[in-house]
């Protein structure tokens, strides 16, 4: 097995055991661009235990960057994911799907094409980002 395959192997055993560990009832992966990934889980959750999974995340993954990524979102007390390119990132896409879609997966995945179908309309680039409250 090759380093690269190692690594995503081990994000998604992380993922995983994340979705088990918080009962986070399935969600999707969207990858964001080469080497980065959003994930999405299904189950609402406060904005509180939101923070503490992101950071549990980042600890287990043991990643600089998604440890930089959790400082940020608790110093700016919220949480979003890019829907449309920036620079030359690509929109972001649905790479894997697992257990329950019927909550939180379904609301981000329609507000997402709500959005671009806006953007389009309006023929801008879809620069928003969606962002998690509670």
């Amino acid at each position: 097995m090759k380093v690269a395959d190692e690594a995503k192997l081990s994000h998604l055993v992380t993922v995983q055991k994340t979705q088990i560990g918080f009962k986070l009832e399935g969600g999707v992966i969207l990858k964001s661009r080469k080497g980065s990934y959003h994930v999405v889980f299904n189950r609402a959750v406060s904005w509180d235990r939101n923070l503490h999974i992101l950071c549990w995340v980042a600890v287990e993954s043991q990643s600089k960057a998604l440890i930089r990524y959790a400082l940020m979102q608790g110093i700016k007390e919220s949480s979003t994911l890019r829907v449309g390119p920036k620079g030359d990132k690509p929109s972001p896409r649905v790479v894997y799907r697992w257990g329950e879609q019927e909550g939180q997966v379904r609301a981000y995945l329609a507000e997402r094409k709500a959005i671009k179908k806006i953007a389009k309309s309006l023929r801008i680039c879809p620069l928003f980002s969606y962002c998690f409250f509670s």
